[in-house]
Order: C-alpha cells, then structure tokens, then sequence
C-alpha cells in the first residue's frame, strides 16, 4: 500500500509540475482520501485546487499534520495578501516552488543543529525549526521593498522607465509581476501616450512662440490636434500590447508560467517604456533643428530618421523579450528566440500581405510620422 501511494504522488507531483491540474487533482486527491496524514499530498493538492477557499482548505490540512510546515505557513499567508483582483495570482500557487526544486534520489535532510533527519522537501526542521534551505534575506527585502514602493501606479511607471534606457530588467519588470493588473497596464500605456503627446505638442509650439506668440484660436487647434493624435496613439498602442500577447501562448509550451494578465501587464510596461525612448528620440531628432540652418538640417535629417529607427527596433525588440523573461519566468534565451520567432513571424505576414492591403502601408506609415514629428 506504501509503495501504491509513494507512486500515486510521485505521479500527481508530476502531473502537478507540468501544469496539468485536472490530472494532478485526481491523484493527488486519491492519495489524501487513503492516507489523511500525507501532508506532501496536501501540499501539492493545494497548488491545483480551484478556488481560493479550497486552496485554504489544504493548507490548513497541512498544518494539522505539520504545524510548522513553512511552506503551508507561506501559502496561507501568500493567499491573505491578496487584493481584490488579484485572485488569479492564487492559480499560481508559489508557496510550492521550492519544492520543484527538490532532488528526487534525496530521501532526507540532516539538521545541522539538532541533528535530526527530515524530509527532502522541508525547508526548515522538524524538531527544532532551524532554517534547512538557504534564504537570500537581503534579495528577498529588495523585492519586498521594490513592490511596496510601487503600490502608487505613476510612480511604478516612473521607476520602470528610469530603467528604460539601460534596459534594466529588475528595475523594468521584477517588481511589476506581483503588482500586475489589467488597470495598472492599460494607466501605464496612457503616461507613456500622454508623455510623448504633450512633448510632441511642445515641440510645435517653440517656433510659434519664439516668433512672437500664439493665438488663442491657434491654441484651440493644437489643443484639438493634441487630443486626437492621444486617441489614435493611445488606441494604437493597446492594440499593439494585445497583439504582442502571442508570447504567451507560445512560451506556456516551452515551460512559461505567467498567464495573460502578467504577460499583458509585462507588454504594458514594455511599450510605455518603448514610448519613453521614442519620446527622447523625437527631442533629439528636432530640438536642433531649432537652432540649426535649415538648409544643413534637412540634408541630415534622413540620415537621423534612419538611425532612429534603427535603435527604436532595438529598444523595442529587447524590451519585449525583457518583458517575456519576467513575465513567464523563463531562461533569457528561451525568451529573445521566442520573441525573435514571433517578430519575424509578424514581419513576413507584413511583407506579405502589405501589398494587398494598402492601407496597413499607410497605417504604418502614419504612425511613423505621428511619433516623430511635431505637432
């Protein structure tokens, strides 16, 4: 009977691991409804469980068993913290991650303290709670202190883009994946538009006023001119950001973890950031040509367009792919080839069909105008 049960649970950990919940449910509730006191069985069937209440439920079995299980201490705790609209992050189930570490022919831990053998699963020891597993504290208070810092979206915004120029992934993403929300995305994506309009707006408005002022009715039209251009930008920009979800889907088969609400908040940041760069593109590309003949300036100016468009599509290749590293948590290779697959993917499908729709050239071309010229 052992043996038939040590083999249930291999198979539900297993099927558990892989992210085939039903199957490991199944299991893993055949081992529990057998054998009451096997608390890894209850560990693991709270980590496919649905629903927050039954999830509780498991870790609560687990501490009847083991009242000083840490890992059920953490989940319990991990389940209390979350806000409302943030359930779906319990689908995660984190509290069980360090055991997906845990070496299969490894049947058991010595506690350096007290000497006592402990399971190969067990963080910390049974008989005297001395720490089993090494804890990085001054990296785990970082990313507490990172996250609580940006609990105001506009200031998670601004610490993102701080980080955008040298592409700082810890500072771009990292904190964001426990904060993601569909509304923190969509707010990041309006400060990046809005951003770049209002720098765009000023940009048109510097010859007038150098040149003796502005009237009120020219005002009005560049207010209305602003306005829309924020619509068509802003649209284009979610557009993009759900269009950019295809990662998910692809990097899920090769061992991703995060789900579409992590992903689409990580693409979020990703283009608000992208945005950031444009906008200092567009402050290089034409403040000196306020102070520069026009004669010299339009010789240089193809050349600046093309280099801006080169270091756009780098800005905006890697970001993608910083985004898809930290939302699905994957190997940073895994994550530039999938991001590589799908761009080149989305870049034949344009050669391709451009020629036969005539208004995506247009489209494009649009927009390259808007995002880099003045108002």
């Amino acid at each position: 009977m052992a043996k038939k049960m040590d083999a249930l649970l291999k198979e539900g950990i297993g099927q558990a691991r892989l992210g085939r919940k039903r199957e490991a449910e199944q299991l893993l509730r055949r081992v529990v409804t057998e054998d009451p006191e096997n608390d890894l069985g209850w560990l693991w069937l709270s980590s496919v469980v649905s629903g927050i209440e039954s999830q509780r439920e498991c870790l609560n079995k687990v501490l009847e068993i083991d009242p000083i299980n840490t890992h059920a201490r953490y989940g319990l705790a991990f389940l209390a913290r979350l806000r409302v609209g943030q359930e779906w992050r319990a689908a995660e189930a984190p509290w069980v991650q360090g055991l997906e570490e845990t070496d299969s022919k490894a049947t058991k831990i010595r506690c350096p303290h007290c000497g006592t053998q402990n399971e190969a699963w067990a963080s910390s020891c049974s008989k005297c709670g001395a720490a089993l597993k090494h804890v990085d504290v001054r990296e785990s208070v970082r990313v507490a202190e990172q996250i609580r810092s940006r609990s105001t979206v506009s200031t998670a915004v601004i610490e993102s883009w701080a980080g955008a120029l040298t592409l700082h992934r810890k500072q771009i993403f990292d904190p964001e994946v426990e904060l993601a929300s569909a509304g923190r995305a969509i707010t990041a994506i309006v400060l990046g538009v809005l951003l770049l309009v209002v720098v765009r707006l000023g940009l048109g408005l510097i010859p007038a006023l150098v040149a003796g002022g502005v009237s009120t009715a020219a005002l009005t039209q560049v207010g209305l001119l602003a306005v829309q251009d924020l619509g068509i930008l802003l649209g284009s920009a979610i557009g993009v950001t759900l269009l950019l979800a295809v990662p998910t889907f692809v990097t899920r088969g090769l061992g991703g973890k995060g789900n579409f609400t992590v992903h689409f908040h990580m693409v979020a940041v990703a283009v608000s950031c992208w945005l950031v760069i444009v906008t200092l593109g567009v402050l290089a590309l034409n403040l000196p040509g306020l102070f520069v003949a026009p004669s010299t300036w339009n010789a240089l100016r193809p050349t600046l367009d093309v280099a801006l468009g080169g270091v756009l599509a780098f800005y905006a290749f890697v970001l993608l792919a910083e985004a898809v590293q930290a939302g699905q948590r994957i190997n940073p290779i895994v994550a530039f080839v999938v991001t590589g697959v799908v761009v080149a993917a989305g870049v034949a499908a344009y050669l391709t069909l451009g020629a036969s729709l005539p208004g995506a050239q247009a489209f494009v071309v649009e927009m390259w105008g808007r995002i880099r010229a003045p108002l």
